[in-house]
């Protein structure tokens, strides 16, 4: 029989743990990995066009990045 009452802060923490958990090692497994994954040959354009957009509000892109 389920006990009826009130359902409080403190049972939704402890149900809601593991998958805090799991999702804050999914997030830092993920920064770790994605940055060293992700970089190939575009990248060097990419990363110039983002620079001009940040620095200079320049929203002009390369013949490279289209």
């Amino acid at each position: 029989m389920v006990e009826k009452g009130r359902f409080g802060w403190k049972q939704c923490f402890w149900l809601c743990l593991p998958a805090l958990l799991v999702g804050a090692a999914l997030r830092i497994w993920l920064l770790a990995v994605i940055p060293e994954g992700s970089y190939s040959a575009d990248s060097p354009s990419y990363f110039e066009t983002t620079v001009k957009l940040a620095e200079k509000h320049d929203l002009s892109v390369g013949l490279e990045r289209r």
